[in-house]
């Protein structure tokens, strides 16, 4: 089962009145701030959808953070004004972080053996081609821009679910989707319910990263069993994908959206991310491994499909 939502501030408002409520809905994020990005994706969707799509202004994490001259200030201030919780140990930059987030190593290993571990962990789980970059950059930092994409996808969900939506598209403003992409999502959907298929999250556009292959959705489906995709800016959330991200807890640990998404239904290399309570909920109360998807009920993991 999810948990309730955790305590704390209250949700901040988007400063946007919600659309009409529709058992459907696409929904495009965006900055004000860059008024070129909204007015370009804005325009593109407009073309397509007419009307039936909305804009959803973005948490501005670099605002909310102020002016502090110090980091500890800034998280602080980004913290108090959007009723949120960094994650803390998110960055590895140091043996003591490896030994922090893989509580499973031998005290006994030297310090370069630890490390090798965990640089291995990494690369037994993702592709060569994609580890690399992730272990050297990614997986070092956390910036202000994760914490605000986090925050903005976490809020359409919240949004979503609040309001009983059935399916929930999202893209974030650099997407330029085809005339073909949504009928095509909406015919898969529809297949998908026909057979019986339960899913939670369905990627639109994704990256790769899993080393395992990824089974069919179903025989008559072009979808397959999502593994560790990375790239989260077009995707499509059921009623069940919505309640797991929105009243997991994510609120209360925030750390990148493009390793949150993934790690509910496939496993994530780094144990402390596997054993955060807001994946350990949303997965239906498995944290330590990654299987076969469930149906978003019962304790059951969730289940990524992509095209």
């Amino acid at each position: 089962p999810i948990s309730p939502p955790r305590g704390g501030p209250p949700m901040p408002d988007c400063g946007m009145p919600a659309p009409p409520r529709s058992p459907i809905r696409v929904t495009a994020i965006s900055l004000r701030r860059r008024p070129d990005r909204w007015r370009a994706c804005e325009d593109h969707l407009r073309g397509l959808l007419g009307d039936g799509f909305d804009m959803f202004e973005g948490t501005d994490a670099k605002a909310a953070a102020g002016d502090d001259s110090t980091a500890v200030d800034r998280v602080a201030a980004l913290e108090a004004a959007t009723g949120c919780t960094v994650y803390r140990g998110w960055p590895i930059t140091e043996v003591r972080d490896v030994r922090r987030c893989y509580t499973s190593l031998s005290p006994q290993l030297s310090d370069a053996e630890a490390w090798m571990s965990y640089e291995r962990k990494v690369a037994a789980a993702w592709r060569s081609d994609r580890s690399r970059l992730y272990l050297d950059f990614f997986l070092r930092h956390l910036t202000l821009g994760d914490v605000g994409a986090a925050l903005s996808h976490l809020r359409v969900a919240e949004r979503g679910h609040a309001e009983g939506l059935s399916l929930q598209v999202v893209f974030e403003d650099d997407v330029r989707p085809s005339a073909e992409a949504l009928p095509a999502l909406l015919r898969q959907v529809q297949l998908l319910r026909e057979a019986g298929v339960a899913w939670d999250l369905i990627y639109l556009h994704s990256a790769k990263y899993s080393r395992a292959a990824e089974p069919p959705a179903h025989p008559a489906s072009s979808l397959l069993v999502a593994g560790h995709r990375k790239v989260c800016d077009a995707y499509a959330l059921s009623a069940s994908g919505l309640r797991k991200i929105a009243t997991c807890g994510f609120r209360a640990s925030v750390f990148p959206i493009d390793d949150f998404l993934p790690a509910l239904h496939s496993p994530h290399p780094r144990e402390d991310v596997m054993a955060l309570p807001c994946v350990v909920a949303a997965r239906g109360g498995e944290g330590g491994t990654g299987g076969e998807g469930g149906d978003g009920g019962g304790g059951r993991e969730s289940r990524g499909v992509c095209e």
